[in-house]
């Protein structure tokens, strides 16, 4: 009987395999695919076989398979280490030579559309990596971003250059370097990706820019519309996977926003579709942690230190990661340890961020500056940075109004029991938190402050 998963199944555009199908399925269609002699079928195949590998497998494993693939077309990728980090300057090279002075935009328009052939069929063994959600290996995945944006200038513009783009892009909002030159290389991967008949990959590259590039940038309410419009690429999709993706990441999103756990998955679900999506437990936990009735109880911020110590991967370009931050600052002085080191580089990171993005980042950036004069000793200043932080949150943010306030009373509380400013810091916090309307956490402020 003919195995249904073949070669003419991976080719085909709009199908897809579940999970367990593919565990049961990958060694007999990898072994099927090396022998294929056409290298044009021989590419794709692989390629869709990659685009299901990183969903199901680790990017580790994803990166292996590709430099075993890759060697069936003749080319070899530099090894990691030595090797690899001085081939990623000879890209950095070749890139500079190949924008030269023009802007990003205009160096892609200038050039040709050109298909791949023989000698650039390995591009499709590369591009998939650019669409996993969790890397472990940065350089190997700038190399590969490199190489795509490099063949892509020297030789034309091809299906897999918008890959390229969004890896580069994804990579330079990760390791802190220019946003907006990243958003420029995410805008050309979004042009050219929209030449594709693929929605579900058109989908996937809007999601990646909504959720990874876009928030560090625009207001989440933006990012929020993007996912919500494109969901519609993929609505009478059966790819229950890339929905759950979706959703997911819009319901994380409203949490950033403020909104509580059980109205932002009911609004999820409403605004997207009712389906399942998987979160890491620990994801899950520190998510709950960052609610605002959970915060007010003073909750014990282990977890936040556990995973920014030993799972990067997991939250690195997301906004999962200020909103660690914040709460390991937060958890630094709590302990009562002399940390300043540490909270200076907290400080920093934000201090990054908001000279791309101040209208975002500024409320955050006074805040964890005066988590850092705390650790300094420096009282009235860090009382004033509060203030500051206070001040400068915009009206539609009341619910970073209510975090502000509550670290300010809660840190004054602490250290200066007969602090005339305590009662109007007690109000304040009281009249934002009833502006945000969350009744769990009016209550859990009123109880943990009593004698306030």
């Amino acid at each position: 009987m003919k195995n249904k998963f073949d070669l003419s199944f991976l080719l085909s555009e709009n199908d897809f395999l579940n999970q367990s199908d593919y565990t049961a399925n990958k060694s007999c269609l990898v072994n099927s695919l090396e022998s294929v002699e056409n290298i044009n079928d021989q590419s794709n195949g692989l390629m869709r076989l990659l685009l299901h590998s990183i969903r199901y497998e680790q990017s580790t494993e994803v990166s292996n398979s590709i430099y075993k693939y890759i060697t069936l077309f003749g080319y070899d990728i530099p090894q990691s280490g030595n090797q690899l980090h001085r081939d990623l300057s000879l890209q950095h090279l070749r890139l500079l030579e190949n924008i030269g002075e023009d802007s990003i935009d205009l160096a892609f328009q200038s050039r040709k559309q050109e298909p791949l052939d023989e000698t650039s069929y390995y591009l499709r063994i590369l591009a998939p990596f650019m669409l996993c959600d969790e890397i472990k290996d940065w350089e190997f995945y700038k190399w590969c971003a490199l190489e795509i944006i490099n063949y892509s200038l020297e030789n034309g513009l091809n299906e897999i250059t918008p890959y390229g783009c969004l890896g580069l892009s994804r990579y330079m909002i990760t390791k802190y370097e220019d946003m907006h030159l990243a958003k420029d290389y995410a805008q050309v991967a979004l042009s050219e990706i929209e030449k594709s008949n693929n929605k579900r990959i058109i989908n996937n590259f809007y999601s990646d820019y909504a959720f990874i590039i876009l928030p560090w940038l625009e207001e989440l309410s933006v990012c929020l519309v993007m996912i919500n419009e494109k969901f519609s690429l993929i609505l009478k999709s059966n790819d229950n996977y890339l929905k759950g993706k979706n959703v997911k990441r819009y319901y994380q999103m409203l949490l950033f926003s403020g909104v509580n756990k059980s109205e932002a998955l009911r609004k999820s679900h409403h605004d997207l579709e009712n389906v399942a999506f998987d979160e890491k437990p620990i994801v899950t936990e520190i998510l709950q942690l960052y609610q605002l009735s959970k915060m007010t109880e003073r909750v014990n911020l282990e977890k936040v230190i556990m995973l920014i110590d030993k799972s990067p991967e997991i939250y690195e370009g997301t906004l999962l990661h200020p909103s660690l931050l914040v709460m390991k600052a937060v958890y630094i002085n709590n302990q009562k340890e002399s940390r300043e080191g540490e909270l200076r580089k907290i400080y920093d990171r934000f201090k990054y961020w908001a000279g791309y993005s101040p209208k975002l980042f500024n409320t955050w950036k006074h805040f964890v500056e005066a988590e850092w004069r705390i650790n300094r000793d420096e009282v009235d200043l860090a009382k004033e940075l509060y203030s500051k932080a206070l001040k400068e949150s915009s009206s539609n943010k009341i619910d970073l109004k209510c975090l502000v306030a509550l670290r300010r009373l809660a840190v004054f509380s602490e250290i200066k029991k007969e602090d005339s400013d305590l009662p109007q810091f007690y109000t304040e916090a009281k009249d934002v938190y009833k502006d945000f309307g969350d009744e769990k956490a009016f209550e859990a402020l009123i109880n943990r402050f009593k004698s306030a």
